[in-house]
């Protein structure tokens, strides 16, 4: 009597399948780490180029006030402040105070900076913000304009954050024109489905977002532990161009 195995090519063609949809989900998985992992490591290289900034600044004002200090008898004029570039350029290519009779320039008429891309003065820095201000760094110009304006946007955000005393975060990353401050206890994450051969359907992580200083090792980011807070990433982030009533 002949077996019907019927039943049995059905199951190893199910099992056939969910093999191929998983490897698949394997490999996109993969794919979004690496885009979040060259993310991450881009601001960590724009935030060590900040750290080096600010200490050669730290030690040339350290210079600076050294060489104010000079004895009565040197003969290094101390009695005025070195000229800045910017006032140095002026008086090269403007007629001196003496000779048009005017004021000395007050800090209200001093030039302020402003954003290229129409979102008006740079917002001031406070002393403790911990990230990358990114048109403070040297190789600014460098970067493309897209790459600017995103970063500039992402800084303003921070920065506004920061200010009004949001300070669980370091750092940020964008999504479809969204910031996502990566909090300390913070993922994003894109819940996608497939389905199966039977029919049910299955749940996974498509996408996902964080600071490198969030560890989610063996973590099941669908039913994660207290400690770890799992946003959706669609509906979560900031809209910069709202939060900071831009046009």
């Amino acid at each position: 009597m002949t077996r019907d195995i019927t039943p049995i090519k059905w199951i190893i063609g199910a099992i056939a399948l969910l093999i191929i949809v998983a490897g698949a989900c394997y490999f996109w998985y993969q794919h979004s780490l690496a885009d979040e992992r060259k993310a991450a490591a881009d601001a960590q290289q724009l935030l060590r180029q900040s750290e080096t900034e600010r200490q050669a600044k730290a030690k040339s004002s350290t210079a600076k006030q050294a060489g104010e200090k000079v004895p009565a008898e040197s003969e290094t004029p101390t009695a005025e402040k070195p000229k800045s570039d910017a006032t140095a350029l002026t008086d090269k290519t403007e007629p001196t105070q003496a000779q048009t009779g005017t004021a000395a320039p007050t800090a209200e008429t001093q030039e302020v900076r402003v954003s290229p891309f129409g979102f008006g003065p740079y917002p001031e820095v406070p002393e403790d913000y911990p990230s990358v201000v990114v048109w403070l760094q040297s190789d600014y110009e460098e970067l493309s304009s897209h790459a600017q304006k995103n970063f500039e946007l992402m800084s303003r955000v921070l920065i506004k954050l920061w200010a009004s005393g949001e300070k669980s975060f370091r750092g940020a990353s964008t999504y479809k024109g969204k910031v996502y401050p990566h909090y300390y206890n913070t993922v994003y994450i894109k819940v996608s489905e497939y389905e199966l051969p039977d029919g049910t359907k299955s749940q996974y992580i498509s996408r996902r977002k964080s600071g490198p200083h969030v560890n989610t090792d063996g973590v099941d980011l669908l039913n994660p532990p207290s400690h770890l807070r799992v946003l959706d990433l669609d509906s979560s982030g900031i809209d910069p161009y709202q939060y900071l009533n831009l046009r």
